[in-house]
């Protein structure tokens, strides 16, 4: 997805000024096929990782449900639903990142303690 974000803020601009009729014939054929593609397997990738996290039980599950609900919204190629579930998606790991930093403070690991 960075990448193609990168792809529309540099490179279709500058397509636009060297050959404006290119623009008006962009859009067709495997290039939809790319783009809705990579916006759902973005999605499912992060829905996957949401069912994963409540399955193992690994963080909390309001968490992984928040998770999901991104991944799901911005799987879908629509404006307003896909960059609201990016809101949604960067609340939920602002949200996993103080989790784990007030359960690392609540319950540090004896340094003396070995994995078996």
């Amino acid at each position: 997805m960075t990448g193609d974000w990168w792809y529309e803020a540099f490179a279709v601009p500058r397509l636009a000024e060297v050959e404006p009729d290119a623009i008006d014939h962009f859009v067709g054929g495997r290039l939809i096929v790319g783009g809705v593609s990579s916006f759902v397997l973005f999605g499912i990738g992060w829905i996957m990782y949401g069912v994963a996290s409540i399955r193992a039980r690994v963080i909390p599950r309001n968490i992984s449900i928040t998770i999901l609900v991104g991944g799901f919204m911005s799987g879908v190629p629509i404006g307003p639903v896909y960059l609201s579930g990016g809101v949604v998606l960067g609340l939920a790991f602002v949200w996993l990142g103080v989790w784990t930093s007030r359960a690392a403070t609540l319950d540090p690991v004896p340094e003396t303690a070995t994995v078996a």
